[in-house]
C-alpha cells in the first residue's frame, strides 16, 4: 500500500512540473498568435503603499506580446475584481483621483524575445511582459487618505490600459494598500540629493591641478526596508556619457537590461543595511580616490543594484525580478572640473577689461564689442552687464580665452543708456576683472 501510494505521489509531482512548463509555453503560444485576451494579469496584485507621500512599486504585466501600454490612473473603487483582466475601464464613473504623468511612464517591454521554440513550432518575436514602475504621486496619496477619512476604503486602485494590434483594450489593476513608510511597504528610493562637501550650491566645482576633490555625500529618503548596495563610479574626460537608461538603478529596469548600463571606473563599493526610517546619509567615496589626473570634466555617478525585496519583488513567469532599490528616476550626476596646476594655469592669474575703455560713449552706429585679457585653460566665464541700479540686464557664459564678444543688436536695443560691465569666472570663488562704466547711443534698431 505504503509503495502504491509513493509510486501516485511520484507520478502526481512530475506531471505537475510537466503542466508548469506547457501552460508557460501555451500561454506564449497564445499570446504569439494573437488567439483570445492577451494581457493575462498582474504581479504583485497589491501592495503597501506610503499614505502620506510618494511611493514606487515595480510592477510585471503579464502577457503582454503585441500589446502597447497606454494610460495609467488611479480610482478609489472598481466595477470589477482588483486584478481582473477586463476589456473596458473598470473604475467606476467618477471615482478617478490622479493620472500617472508622462514623465513618470518608464514602461518597457520585457521578457525573452526571438528565442522562445513554441509547441506548434517556430519562434515567438514579441517580448512577453510589460515592466511598469508605479510611481505614486503624494497628491494622489493625499486624495486617498482624504477619501479614506470621510469614510470610504483604505485601499485604492492602480488601472493599466493596453491595446492590442487590432484596436480592441485591456485593462487590469492593482491594489495599493495605505499604510505607512515602514517595514511592510516596497523599499524604493523617492528621493536623491548628492553635492560635495563644501560646494553645495555649485552646479559643478571646479579645481586646479593637484587640488583634492571634497568629499561627497548623498541624502537618500525611501520607503520600507532592505540592503542599499551599489557603487560609485567616475566618468573621465573623454569617455561617452552616460543616459538615463544608465542612470536608473538597475531595479527600475527589466531584468533582461540590468547587465547592459555602460560601466565606468569604480571608486567604491557600499552595502548597508536601512531601516525603516525613511532617510539615509550615504557618503560617497574616499576623496583620494577621485582621479584628478587630466585636464577637463568629470562626472560621479551613483550606481544602485537591484536587492531582494519580498514586498515588492515581481514574478515575471520566467523568474522572480528583484526590484529592492526601485525609485522612478535617474540617480543625480556630481560633476567637477579639472584645470591646470595653481601657479602654472594662465586662467589664476588676474583679469583685465581692454576695451571699450572706461566711461567711454558708444554710439548708435558702433557696435557694442567688448574685449578682455584672458588665457584658456581654467573655467568657463561669465559677461555681465547690469544698470545704475546694481540689476543684471544681460549675462552670457563663454568658454575660457575667447577674450571678446559682439553684443547682439537685439540685446543692445533693450539696455538702458548707462550699463557697467565686467568678466568673472564661474568658481564659487573665481576671479573678478571689475566694473567699467560705459554710455550707449539711444536709437540702435535690428
Amino acid at each position: 500500500m505504503n509503495r502504491l501510494t509513493n509510486t501516485a505521489t511520484q507520478h502526481r509531482k512530475v506531471p505537475r512540473n510537466v503542466n508548469k512548463m506547457s501552460a508557460t509555453l501555451l500561454l506564449v503560444t497564445l499570446l504569439a498568435s494573437g488567439a483570445g485576451q492577451a494581457l493575462t494579469g498582474v504581479h504583485p496584485t497589491g501592495v503597501n503603499i506610503n499614505r502620506h507621500g510618494v511611493s514606487t512599486v515595480f510592477l510585471t504585466f503579464q502577457g503582454t506580446v503585441g500589446e502597447t501600454p497606454g494610460a495609467a490612473f488611479w480610482c478609489m473603487r472598481l466595477n470589477a475584481t482588483a486584478a481582473t483582466v477586463t476589456r473596458t475601464n473598470p473604475c467606476v464613473q467618477g471615482s478617478i483621483i490622479g493620472t500617472l504623468p508622462a514623465r513618470l511612464d518608464l514602461s518597457r517591454a520585457s521578457g525573452p524575445s526571438g528565442a522562445i521554440t513554441l509547441p506548434e513550432g517556430g519562434t515567438n518575436d514579441g517580448r512577453v511582459n510589460t515592466t511598469d514602475i508605479m510611481t505614486i504621486p503624494a497628491s494622489v496619496a493625499r486624495r486617498a487618505l482624504q477619501a479614506a477619512r470621510s469614510g470610504g476604503a483604505s485601499q485604492f486602485f492602480y488601472v493599466r490600459e493596453f491595446f492590442s494590434s487590432d484596436g480592441s483594450r485591456s485593462f487590469t489593476s492593482v491594489t495599493c494598500r495605505m499604510a505607512g513608510t515602514g517595514a511592510r511597504t516596497p523599499f524604493a528610493l523617492t528621493n536623491v540629493d548628492t553635492w560635495f562637501v563644501g560646494h553645495e550650491a555649485a552646479g559643478i566645482t571646479f579645481l586646479s591641478g593637484g587640488e583634492a576633490v571634497p568629499p561627497s555625500m548623498a541624502r537618500i529618503r525611501y520607503t520600507g526596508t532592505g540592503r542599499l548596495r551599489g557603487r560609485w563610479e567616475a566618468v573621465m574626460p573623454g569617455e561617452p556619457q552616460p543616459t538615463e537608461l544608465d542612470l536608473l538603478p538597475a531595479a527600475s529596469l527589466p531584468v533582461e537590461l540590468r547587465g547592459m548600463q555602460k560601466p565606468y571606473t569604480v571608486l567604491s563599493r557600499f552595502d548597508v543595511f536601512l531601516p525603516p526610517t525613511g532617510s539615509f546619509d550615504l557618503p560617497g567615496p574616499p576623496p583620494d580616490r577621485l582621479p584628478t589626473r587630466l585636464r577637463g570634466a568629470y562626472r560621479l555617478l551613483l550606481r544602485i543594484d537591484a536587492t531582494g525585496d519580498k514586498e515588492g519583488d515581481s514574478n515575471t513567469l520566467f523568474g522572480v525580478a528583484q526590484s529592492g532599490g526601485v525609485a522612478g528616476f535617474p540617480m543625480p550626476v556630481l560633476r567637477y572640473y579639472v584645470g591646470n596646476p595653481t601657479g602654472s594655469n594662465p586662467a589664476n592669474a588676474a583679469l583685465s577689461l581692454i576695451g571699450p575703455p572706461d566711461h567711454a560713449l558708444v554710439t548708435a552706429a558702433q557696435p557694442l564689442y567688448l574685449s578682455w585679457k584672458d588665457s584658456p585653460g581654467g573655467p568657463p566665464l561669465q559677461l555681465q552687464l547690469k544698470d545704475d541700479s546694481e540689476v543684471l540686464v544681460f549675462s552670457a557664459t563663454l568658454p575660457p580665452g575667447t577674450g571678446h564678444y559682439l553684443v547682439p543688436a537685439h540685446v543692445r536695443a533693450g539696455l538702458p543708456t548707462s550699463v557697467h560691465w565686467r568678466v568673472v569666472d564661474t568658481r564659487l570663488e573665481g576671479r573678478d576683472s571689475g566694473w567699467q562704466s560705459l554710455q550707449l547711443e539711444a536709437g540702435v534698431t535690428n
